[in-house]
């Protein structure tokens, strides 16, 4: 199993090993094609072990069972995310939930990714049951001017890449001072134009598959909509085929309030670049958003930078490094990213319940 779906699952099953947790994610999580209950971890506990899961590297398939095969189990033991949702709210033998997933751009703007996900809080709430909600962000990468631009390019690379983007805490909206925007996006433009597609098995594939066929024609509307709004395609824009799960390394300029690119969660390999002209401007840019779960600054001048960083509204901010995930820290947004955290003690302690026992100390 590669490295990115092994360290989610890890991360997320070694806490209801502990506590009464249960653990839905939606059909467009990284999981997929995992979007499974605590029952959906069967698959992965088969007789004939871990080869028999659908191994995901950019999130593609290619293990020994089908995707219909995997569905069809899905299916049986929980038919769609809200009966998973309802069965697991209502059931007394859940104590808490945990619901891992992508959030649309908002209620009514565009489709839901998962029109159930609002319906697992609402239900958890009608069964006063805690929850911790992990719904996906539009996380914003400030580069200062007096960052360390080799450096950042190798940052942005690394943050917009790992796992196609298709990671709720990948970088994707590009926010850089102008006296260093065009360095930037010469630099990052030639290191995503040398990447190049194929196996997503063979080490030396820079650009893998996104998880279906669907999530990359999500991605291509996107983009498309995005132009049609005013941005610009200075790399890539589009898929191989109209039937591929491929999709080329993105760079869009001029983006524009109000499309997809500013406003909506591109999962896959989209930049979505903004310059701007002082540090003020970056900050605001950075936090018009309703999402609030990473974000990350760059700069030579640590203090400054955590000055910045603490300015951005989001749950997770990091001074030169992508923001990221680290199983001894706490894991989680603000705003419609969510609520709750995930890893580390504060993790844990998300579901636990406290309880006080008071006794004289002699009889």
């Amino acid at each position: 199993m590669p490295r990115h779906a092994l360290s989610l699952l890890i991360r997320r099953s070694t806490v209801f090993l502990f506590v009464e947790l249960s653990v839905v994610a939606d059909r467009a999580s990284p999981f997929a094609p995992l979007p499974l209950p605590v029952g959906g971890l069967v698959p992965f506990l088969r007789d004939d072990g871990l080869d028999a899961a659908p191994a995901q590297v950019g999130a593609v398939a290619a293990g020994k069972m089908s995707r219909d095969e995997l569905r069809e189990i899905e299916d049986s033991a929980c038919p769609g995310a809200g009966a998973c949702g309802g069965q697991f709210t209502a059931n007394t033998m859940s104590m808490a939930m945990e619901f891992l997933g992508i959030s649309p751009a908002g209620a009514n703007d565009v489709p839901a990714i998962d029109p159930h996900k609002d319906e697992v809080a609402e239900r958890a709430g009608r069964y006063v049951k805690k929850t911790i909600m992990e719904l996906g962000g539009s996380d914003p990468f400030v580069v200062l001017e007096d960052a360390d631009v080799k450096l950042t390019i190798d940052r942005a690379v690394f943050g917009k890449m790992t796992n196609m983007g298709q990671s709720c805490v990948a970088a994707k909206r590009f926010i850089l001072l102008q006296s260093v925007s065009d360095e930037f996006v010469d630099g990052f433009r030639e290191r995503l134009a040398a990447l190049k597609m194929g196996d997503p098995l063979d080490e030396s594939t820079g650009v893998a598959p996104l998880s279906s066929v669907e999530a990359a024609t999500r991605l291509e509307d996107q983009v498309n909509r995005s132009v049609a709004g005013g941005a610009r395609v200075i790399l890539g824009g589009k898929r191989p085929s109209p039937d591929s799960a491929f999709f080329e390394p993105t760079i869009l300029t001029n983006v524009k309030k109000g499309t997809p690119a500013y406003d909506e969660e591109l999962f896959g390999p989209v930049a979505a670049v903004m310059a701007v002209p002082d540090e003020e401007t970056a900050i605001a840019v950075a936090n018009d958003t309703k999402y609030g779960l990473g974000g990350s600054v760059y700069t030579r001048d640590l203090e400054r930078g955590r000055r910045v960083a603490d300015q951005i509204d989001a749950g997770m901010v990091f001074v030169n490094h992508p923001a990221w995930i680290y199983e001894d820290m706490p894991f989680g947004g603000i705003k419609k990213s969510g609520y709750g955290r995930e890893t580390g003690p504060l993790g844990i302690q998300e579901f636990v319940n406290k309880k006080l026992l008071r006794a004289p100390l002699s009889a």
